[in-house]
C-alpha cells in the first residue's frame, strides 16, 4: 500500500471516531464540573481599600507606568447658583481620558490622591449637568457643574434705532459684551447667579430685571432701550427691617440735591434719569433719616437697601420765604453745613441724639445765628430765627440709684455770663426732682445742681444749647455725694475699659489709654470723641459722669459710639481689672 493512501485511510479513521462520539454526555467530568461552579460563583464586593488600590493602580497606568509622587488635591463640585453639588461624580483626565474617582460628601466636597507631576483636567457631574477645570496643577478646586444660560438681544437708543458700541453688563459683571453694528449682543451666565441686565452708551442707559430667573441651558431675548442717565432701584426700610412707606428719597452730588422720589407703601423707590456722577442716596421720612449711602459713577443699581435711622425733625420760620436755613453738627466741625433747607415751613431730618447750630441767611437781614439745639430720638422742633424772649431750660435731678431729689439747688451759666450768674439760684426741684427756668442766653451753657448740706453733693451737665423762644431739656443730672465721691477718688483698683478722660470742642475724648487696656484691644484710639455711652448721648456728661458709666462690674459689657476721622464707630468693650497705679 502507498503511503499516500494510508495517510488517507487514517485521516478518515479519525472522522469517523469523532463523529460517533457527538453529542458530547450530559454528565460532564469530574474536572469540568468543578470549572463550572467555580465559574457559576457570585463575585465579592471588593473592600473599600481594594477599591482606592485599584484606583491607584489605574491612575499610575495612565501616568504611563512611571512611578511617580502623589498629592492631595481638595476639589469642590458646585451646582447653579454657586451652591456647593452634593454626591457629584467626579472624574479625572491626566490626557488618556477621564477616570471616575468618586463622589462628593454633602457639602459638595472630595479629597482625592493624583500624581504630583504634570497638569490634570477634573471634570464634575450633577443632576445631568457637568463642567470641567483644568488643565491645572493647582492643590485646591472649584469644578462648576452648572451648565448656564445664554442671554441674547438688541440695544437700541431713544428713537428704535440700533445702538453699536453699547456695553451690555450682565449681573455684577458676570459678563460683559458690546453691541455689534446691529446693535445685537450675547452675554453668558455660567453661575445662574445674575438678577439684572444693564446697557450704557455715553449719557444713555437701561437696565431690565432677569424675573424670573434664568434656567439651566436657557436662551433668553431681550431687548434693551436707552434712556437718558441711569435708574437706582432699592427700598427703605426702619432697622427692624420694616419698610418704611412715603420716604423721601434723594440723590445728592455733595451738597447738591440731583434728583428725588418718594417711596410707595412698601418702601420701594425708583429714580430714573440719574446722572453718571458719583452720588450718595439719603432717605427722610417722620421716623429719621438714613445715613449717606455711596453710589459709584458708573453704577445701575436695582438692589439698593436704605435704612432709616431714628431722628429728630426740625421746622424752620421767621426768615421769610427766600430764606436759607443751614444746620451744622456741633460733634463734627465743617465748613459747609451739612443740611440746608429754603424757606420758611421748610424741614430738616437729622441724626439723633446731636447737638446743631442753626444759621439763616435772608436777603433783608444776611447771615445770623439763630441758637443751638439739642435732639433726641423722635423729637419734632420748632426753630424760630425771628423769636425773641428767653429760652426756657428743664430737666430732673436724681442720685445714684436714680431716685429723683427734691430741694437741689440748680445753677446755670455760660462763659459769657459766668461771672455775673454762676452764683446766682435759677430754681430749685419739686418734690419729684424736676425742675424748670427761662434764661436770656443764647448759645451753650453748664447746668449744675447742688445740694449744699452736710454730706450733700453735686452734678453738672454741660455744653446745653439754648434759643430764644425754644425748650431745652437737660435730662438727669446726678448727684454724686462729697464720700461718693472721694470713694471714686480713693478707688485705686477697680474694673472699668481704662482711660483718662477729657473734654475738647468736639465733646468728652479719651486722652490716654492704658496699654493693652480693655479699650486699646477694642481698636479705640486715643482722641476718639465719645459720642454716646450704652445709646446714652454723651456730649452734656460731665467727665465725672462719663467715669461713673464707664466702671462697673467684673465681666460686664459697654457699648459706645464713637467719632474718628469723619466716622461713627460702635464698639462693644467688656470692663477688665484695672491698677490706677500701674495704668500710665
Amino acid at each position: 500500500m502507498s503511503r499516500s493512501r494510508l495517510v488517507a485511510l487514517t485521516v478518515v479513521g479519525v472522522a469517523i471516531v469523532a463523529f460517533a462520539a457527538w453529542p458530547p454526555s450530559e454528565e460532564p467530568t469530574p474536572d469540568r464540573k468543578d470549572r463550572v461552579e467555580t465559574r457559576t460563583k457570585t463575585r465579592e464586593k471588593p473592600s473599600d481599600e481594594e477599591i482606592k488600590r485599584r484606583r491607584k493602580a489605574r491612575l499610575m497606568r495612565m501616568s504611563r507606568g512611571k512611578v511617580v509622587e502623589a498629592k492631595l488635591v481638595k476639589l469642590r463640585a458646585l451646582r447653579c447658583g454657586l451652591m456647593p453639588a452634593p454626591q457629584a461624580s467626579i472624574a479625572v483626565d491626566m490626557g488618556n481620558g477621564p477616570v471616575q474617582v468618586g463622589e462628593t460628601d454633602d457639602l459638595g466636597k472630595l479629597t482625592i490622591r493624583v500624581p504630583k507631576v504634570g497638569k490634570h483636567t477634573y471634570i464634575a457631574t450633577h443632576d445631568e449637568h457637568d463642567g470641567a477645570e483644568g488643565p491645572t496643577d493647582a492643590d485646591e478646586i472649584s469644578v462648576n457643574a452648572c451648565p448656564g444660560a445664554t442671554v441674547i438681544g438688541k440695544v437700541v437708543d431713544p428713537k428704535g434705532d440700533p445702538v453699536e458700541g453699547a456695553e451690555v453688563v450682565l449681573g455684577e459683571e458676570q459678563d460683559v459684551a458690546v453691541t455689534d453694528e446691529n446693535g445685537e449682543f450675547m452675554v453668558t451666565d455660567m453661575y445662574l447667579t445674575a438678577l439684572r441686565l444693564a446697557a450704557r452708551n455715553g449719557q444713555l442707559s437701561a437696565e431690565v430685571s432677569l424675573d424670573p430667573p434664568l434656567n439651566p441651558r436657557e436662551e433668553r431675548t431681550l431687548n434693551l432701550r436707552l434712556e437718558r442717565g441711569r435708574r437706582l432701584v432699592g427700598v427703605v426700610l426702619d432697622r427692624e427691617g420694616t419698610p418704611v412707606p412715603k420716604a423721601t428719597v434723594m440723590a445728592l452730588a455733595g451738597a447738591e440735591m440731583v434728583t428725588s422720589t418718594r417711596a410707595d407703601r412698601r418702601g420701594r423707590f425708583w429714580l430714573k434719569g440719574v446722572p453718571f456722577v458719583p452720588l450718595s442716596l439719603q432717605a427722610l421720612s417722620d421716623r429719621g433719616a438714613s445715613k449717606p449711602l455711596p453710589v459709584g459713577e458708573t453704577e445701575a443699581r436695582s438692589d439698593l437697601v436704605l435704612t432709616i435711622e431714628p431722628g429728630a425733625m426740625l421746622v424752620f420760620k421767621g426768615g421769610g420765604a427766600d430764606a436759607t436755613y443751614q444746620v451744622y453738627d456741633k460733634r463734627r466741625p465743617a465748613a459747609a453745613p451739612m443740611r440746608e433747607v429754603v424757606g420758611d415751613g421748610s424741614r430738616a431730618t437729622l441724626n439723633a441724639p446731636g447737638q446743631y447750630e442753626i444759621m439763616v441767611d435772608s436777603p433783608t437781614g444776611g447771615k445770623k445765628s439763630c441758637g443751638e439745639v439739642g435732639v433726641f430720638p423722635g423729637d419734632l422742633i420748632e426753630i424760630d430765627c425771628a423769636a425773641e424772649g428767653d429760652a426756657t431750660v428743664t430737666g430732673r435731678v436724681v442720685d445714684t440709684k436714680g431716685d429723683a431729689l427734691g430741694g437741689v439747688n440748680i445753677y446755670a451759666f455760660s462763659r459769657s455770663s459766668y461771672r455775673r450768674s454762676a452764683r446766682r439760684v435759677q430754681a430749685t426741684t419739686s418734690s419729684d426732682g424736676t425742675f424748670s427756668f427761662k434764661l436770656d442766653e443764647r448759645g451753650q451753657i453748664t447746668v449744675g445742681a447742688f445740694v449744699p448740706e452736710d454730706g450733700g453733693g453735686y452734678g453738672r451737665k454741660t455744653g446745653i444749647p439754648v434759643s430764644p423762644g425754644v425748650v431745652s431739656d437737660v435730662g438727669d443730672i446726678t448727684i454724686l455725694t462729697r464720700d461718693e465721691r472721694q470713694a471714686m477718688f480713693r478707688q485705686r483698683k477697680f474694673y472699668g475699659v481704662g482711660a483718662v478722660i477729657t473734654r475738647t470742642s468736639q465733646g468728652p475724648v479719651f486722652q490716654r489709654l492704658v496699654d493693652n487696656g480693655p479699650l486699646a484691644r477694642a481698636g479705640v484710639k486715643a482722641y476718639d470723641v465719645i459720642l454716646a455711652v450704652d445709646g446714652q448721648t454723651a456730649y452734656n456728661e460731665s467727665v465725672m459722669g462719663l467715669v461713673r458709666k464707664l466702671r462697673g462690674e467684673e465681666g460686664s459689657s459697654v457699648t459706645l459710639t464713637l467719632w474718628r476721622d469723619g466716622q461713627e464707630l460702635e464698639v462693644d468693650v467688656e470692663r477688665g481689672p484695672i491698677d490706677a497705679d500701674k495704668a500710665f
